[in-house]
């Protein structure tokens, strides 16, 4: 088997575990002649290798194989923290209780097993196993795969699509071979019918039909003799796409073809094998290509600089997202791998910025996967994460705004905290200070109170369109409180008046922190986050160009038209830019993703070229800005001249 840690139990005792799982290892046991239970934990990275494990049990009776490809003992697999210890009550579950399994209030998920990615190589070194009859067995937590090239979504390979699907006759699909569905005696189950509802369609390539054990005689007795398997995409019209007939094998058959998309799947009697024989059909699995819709990953904790604080820059995420399909990230840091900073928003992969709290020791990340075509899934190969460890402005930094509830889109005079701790930094200290903002600052940088020897330099302070820019002369090197008065507008439900401090000899900032507690002036929690209850501003507003004329000739003056705008109420939306000639002919479009409220005056630009590349004749063109709030949208219009 493979796995970084394991702990085997049998009927709740444990017998043998090992740091290191990799290899084959044997264990003598004895079996009780009734259920016996066998339970494996395994603690795996999720890093690219092979992945899976294969159990053999030498009996009296022969060699027993527990593969994702055998039902003769029936595996499952939980991704929940269940208890790693002897005579855990879990460990004595029987399969039929599974679907009802509660800890702590909490219900239990139980999967079936799929394949895993071990060798068949690795199998060999059993005595008596016939290697290419068996496949490994694994469990994908969350959904998605790290056992071959990079992380992606789990494949359907080896899973059983049927498994706990919509059926008239549940114990077709419950995954235990021990409940049955049975048919009439004799000739009368001729064209007798079962079926079952997938849920969705999915690409199918086989179904499996196995057998009841029988109480007494042989399987032949309780085997269907022949059938036929119709799929179906709207359970109404079904066609025929292959059949197992004159069966020789009673314990378990197998019908093959060419890959179909479909969600209904039946299953219809054409033979029998005596006149007293009375067939029970213990399971019948499905099979297929493809690959889950969505899956999510937790990596282990990080240690960047073998646990130091470190001062977070950048990611880089590498791999391939394929079109219908998504990946985005998120991140938590920490001081110990234990107790974590709350995760950050999550972002699309091709984003590199990096807003976690610091300077922190660990960090950890998760992935979210997504694939609306079921043949196709993204996969992130590695990530780059980039941070300063002898660079970092301050040893700590928490921050908090007064008020925290204030009315949407007025200005409202707001009292900035920053306190600066500076124990055992080694540079020049905090040159300067950026506090985000949705609306142009109004400030008087002569106001701002600080200890310490330090001043603001209202000279080199500046205000931009979303943020406030506060520079010190001398730098700040030594521990310091700041009081920071200014007025602003709030122009969304809730923003986050985050707040970065910048060193001298690096361009990468440090985030400060949220206090915690309670403010002993209000009564109420420190807070970074103001919100409102009102909502009465329009989303889209005050949309002006900057030139009603540019010339894209290539002097680098006035070539290229930008609009501002403030946009209100809203948080990731997509805004879409379309030029027109005055006859209605659109001529460029341009879309930009993920855009929240604020006041913008550069996102949004027209260089005077078309959608092709080339530079449109001079004269008067329509301009259309779109925020598509799906379904509804909200729409500006305007003219701009082009002269060269």
């Amino acid at each position: 088997m493979v796995g970084e840690q394991y702990a085997l139990y049998l009927g709740g005792d444990l017998i043998g575990e090992a740091e290191n799982g990799a290899g084959l290892v044997t264990y003598d046991v004895s079996f009780k002649r009734k259920t016996n239970n066998i339970a494996l934990v395994v603690n795996d990275e999720g890093t690219p290798d092979t992945y899976g494990f294969l159990m053999a049990l030498e009996t009296e009776e022969g060699l027993i194989v527990a593969s994702s490809s055998d039902r003769t003992s029936s595996w499952f697999w939980s991704d929940y923290p269940l208890e790693n210890e002897a005579d855990a009550k879990w460990m004595k579950l029987k399969s039929n209780k599974l679907d009802r399994h509660t800890e702590n209030g909490e219900t239990v998920s139980w999967n079936s097993v799929q394949e895993g990615s071990l060798p068949l190589g690795s199998f060999a070194e059993i005595s008596g196993l016939q290697v290419d009859s068996v496949k490994s067995i694994a469990g994908y937590p969350g959904g998605c795969d790290g056992g071959g090239n990079g992380l992606q979504l789990r494949s359907f390979k080896g899973l059983n699509l049927a498994l706990g699907s919509y059926s008239g006759d549940p114990n077709l699909v419950d995954g235990d071979i021990n409940t049955s569905l049975n048919f009439r005696r004799g000739a009368s189950a001729l064209l007798q019918s079962t079926e079952t509802d997938l849920g969705r369609l999915v690409p199918i390539n086989s179904v499996r039909v196995l057998t009841e054990p029988p109480s007494r005689g042989s399987f032949e007795d309780v085997s269907l003799k022949g059938y036929s398997i119709f799929l179906s995409k709207d359970g109404v019209d079904f066609t025929e796409v292959g059949s197992a007939n004159n069966i020789v094998n009673f314990q378990e058959t197998t019908v093959e073809f060419e890959t179909i998309f479909a969600r209904y799947v039946r299953l219809v009697v054409t033979d029998f094998s005596t006149r007293e024989s009375k067939p029970s059909v213990g399971e019948m699995e499905v099979y297929g290509d493809g690959v889950d819709g969505s899956g999510q990953y937790t990596s282990l904790p990080i240690a960047l600089a073998s646990g130091a604080p470190v001062n977070f820059s950048s990611v880089h995420a590498y791999g391939e997202i394929p079109d219908q399909t998504d990946m985005e990230l998120r991140f938590r840091t920490g001081n110990d791998g234990v107790n974590w900073e709350e995760w950050s928003a999550w972002q699309p992969a091709s984003e590199s910025g990096l807003n976690v709290a610091e300077p922190r020791g660990y960090i950890q990340f998760q992935v979210s996967m997504d694939s609306r075509n079921v043949l196709v899934s993204p996969r992130l190969d590695s990530l780059l994460i980039e941070y300063d460890s002898n660079i970092i402005p301050a040893s700590s930094a928490q921050s908090w705004i007064v008020p925290s509830q204030v009315p949407i889109g007025q200005d409202v005079d707001f009292t900035y905290n920053l306190q600066i701790g500076m124990d055992g930094v080694e540079g020049e200290g905090v040159s300067h200070v950026a506090i985000l903002t949705q609306w142009p600052a109004v400030v008087d940088f002569d106001a701002i109170s600080l200890t310490g020897q330090a001043r603001v330099d209202s000279d080199r302070s500046y205000v931009t369109d979303d943020s406030l820019v506060i520079h010190f002369s001398p730098f700040i090197d030594q521990s310091v409180e700041l009081t920071i008065p200014f007025s602003t507008r709030l122009l969304s439900a809730k923003h986050d008046f985050s707040s970065f401090l910048f060193s001298p000899q690096s361009q990468n900032p440090l985030k400060t922190d949220e206090r915690i507690g309670v403010n002993e002036l209000s009564g109420e929690p420190f807070a970074l986050t103001v919100t409102t209850d009102d909502f009465e501003i329009p989303i889209l507003q005050d949309v002006e160009s900057t030139s009603s004329v540019f010339t894209p000739n290539g002097d680098n003056v006035n070539d290229e038209m930008a609009l501002r705008f403030t946009l209100g109420r809203v948080e990731g939306v997509t805004l879409r830019l379309e030029i027109y000639t005055l006859s209605g002919r659109r001529v460029r479009t341009e879309s930009y993703e993920r855009v929240a409220s604020g006041r913008l005056s550069s996102l949004v630009r027209w260089d005077g070229r078309d959608d092709a590349g080339y530079l449109v004749a001079p004269g008067m063109y329509l301009y259309k800005l779109v925020v598509d709030l799906n379904p509804t949208e909200s729409v500006s219009v305007g003219s701009i001249g082009v002269a060269w």
